[in-house]
C-alpha cells in the first residue's frame, strides 16, 4: 500500500507537469507541489523504517512489474507517455522532431 501510495503522489505530479491538453483535473492538490514532495519523502521514509524485508519486498514488485510491462506490452502499445511530454516541453521540441537515435533509445516508434 505504501508503494501505492508513492507512486500516486509522483504520477500526479508528473500529470501535472507535463501541461497534456486533455489532462484537467476537478481536484487541484492545496500546496502543490510541497505536499507531493512531503508525502512521497514520508512514505519513503517509513518503507525504510520498517526494515529490510518490506524494502525487499517492494522491490520485488516493482522488478515484477516492469518486467511483466517489458514482456507483455512493449511492442503492442505505440504511445507517448507523460513524462516524454515534460521532456518535450522542456526541450522545446515536438517529438515529431526528435532524432532517431533518441527516439530509438526512447522506444518511441517513428511518426
Amino acid at each position: 500500500m505504501i508503494l501505492l501510495f508513492i507512486f500516486d503522489n509522483i504520477s500526479g505530479i508528473i500529470m501535472r507537469e507535463s501541461k497534456i491538453p486533455n489532462y484537467r483535473p476537478k481536484f487541484q492538490t492545496p500546496f502543490y507541489p510541497w505536499l507531493p514532495v512531503l508525502a512521497v519523502g514520508s512514505y519513503c521514509l517509513l518503507l525504510f523504517e520498517m526494515g529490510r524485508i518490506p524494502i525487499f519486498i517492494s522491490a520485488a514488485f516493482c522488478i515484477t512489474g516492469w518486467l511483466s510491462r517489458m514482456v507483455d506490452s512493449r511492442f503492442r502499445v505505440q504511445s507517448i507517455s507523460a513524462l516524454m511530454h515534460i521532456v518535450e516541453r522542456i526541450s522545446a521540441l515536438p517529438c515529431s522532431l526528435w532524432p532517431v537515435p533518441l527516439m530509438k533509445e526512447m522506444n518511441i516508434s517513428e511518426p
